[in-house]
């Protein structure tokens, strides 16, 4: 089969290679579609934690070609979509019912062979299958639908203390969760919802997606942080999803007392709070959560909106939140070379890779 592989000097190649094998509890996917943002595009290609004969790929769906020993014979010829994380199922997290913080997690195309290939092996486990109004695309995208409702679901949800209808929100940053987080929010029934991003075309996306011009601060402008903070007044909550640190400050200088932070971005290098917004912290009775991962049982639950997964599903199904509106670039697996694609990935993106 044809493969995106790494080689010896770990760069990323295409070659004919040995197509996988299921072992017992595996499943053979025949891979149909693939999801990679910025940052995704930019770790696969310059990542250190690149392995020599490893295939990358971890948002990805597909259809079941074929079983391996002790799987249920109803998956084959199924659409599936898949979650990558492969908990340990024997820590305290995952004990107590929440593998996304497995503390001996594994992940899909990164500790072992991805889809950026014909096929990949996947734990049955995994799958999730797709009703036939779900598009092999808007499976792709569900791990990141799923990880933005799960951030959500943490700065909304603490105890008691709800975040009412009527706070004031923002989301800094529109990468994949960023952008998806804002429509959520949107479809949630938040009405005071501000977007921080950079240019025109990520202002035209969030203004198509039903943020208010007034609501949208564009960070290249030398005015925005002035702007936003006269037009807001603070916030009650604040999404950081970009792990650039002058955006943390951003988010603790502008947070109301007792206001929440959650931070969704991975740092881009070492984060300094400084003086000044660690005695806001205190003082303020600011809150900071972090937010990785999403809850997945399968589709095996009864109550959806415990699941991530499921809930997510449920918006696409229910075209409550278009999720193929994140997409910016759309590229056949064939043309995944990393100069044709950096060039063309300016700003934040979304890249859909189809076979």
């Amino acid at each position: 089969m044809k493969a995106w592989i790494y080689n010896e000097l770990n760069n990323l190649i295409l070659k004919d290679v040995e197509p996988p094998k299921p072992r017992s509890g595996e499943v053979i996917l025949q891979v149909k579609a693939v999801n990679i943002d910025k940052s995704g595009l930019i770790d696969t290609f310059t990542t250190e934690e690149r392995k020599e004969g490893m295939i990358p790929g971890q948002n990805f769906s597909g259809l079941i070609s074929a079983t391996g020993e002790g799987v249920n014979g109803k998956w084959m010829g199924r659409r599936v979509g898949v979650y990558p994380i492969l908990p340990c199922g024997e820590c305290k997290m995952c004990s107590s019912g929440h593998s996304e913080m497995c503390l001996n997690t594994q992940l899909i195309g990164l500790d072992r062979n991805g889809a950026l290939a014909d096929f990949v092996t996947v734990p049955e486990e995994n799958l999730i299958e797709l009703p036939d109004d779900v598009s092999f695309e808007q499976a792709a995208l569900l791990e990141p639908m799923a990880e933005a409702v799960h951030a959500i679901r943490i700065g909304i949800n603490t105890g008691a203390n709800m975040v009412p209808s009527d706070s004031k929100i923002a989301v800094c940053g529109l990468g994949t969760k960023g952008y998806l987080i804002a429509l959520f929010l949107i479809e949630m029934g938040y009405k005071k919802v501000f977007v921080i991003g950079t240019g025109a075309k990520e202002r035209d996306r969030v203004l198509s997606a039903g943020i208010e011009e007034q609501c949208y601060f564009d960070i290249e402008n030398e005015n925005a942080v002035k702007t936003y903070k006269e037009i807001t007044g603070g916030v009650d909550l604040f999404f950081e999803c970009t792990g650039e640190n002058g955006n943390l400050s951003l988010a603790m200088d502008s947070a109301n007392l007792e206001g929440r932070i959650v931070l969704v971005g991975s740092p881009k290098s070492d984060m300094d709070v400084g003086r000044e917004n660690y005695e806001k912290l205190f003082s303020n009775g600011l809150e900071v959560r972090g937010a990785w991962g999403s809850s997945f049982s399968g589709g095996h639950t009864s109550n959806v909106d415990s699941d991530d997964w499921s809930y997510a599903m449920r918006k696409v199904l229910d075209k409550k939140v278009i999720s193929e509106s994140v997409i910016t670039h759309r590229v056949k697996i064939e043309e995944l070379e990393m100069d044709s694609l950096l060039k063309r990935a300016d700003g934040n993106c979304t890249i859909m890779i189809t076979m």
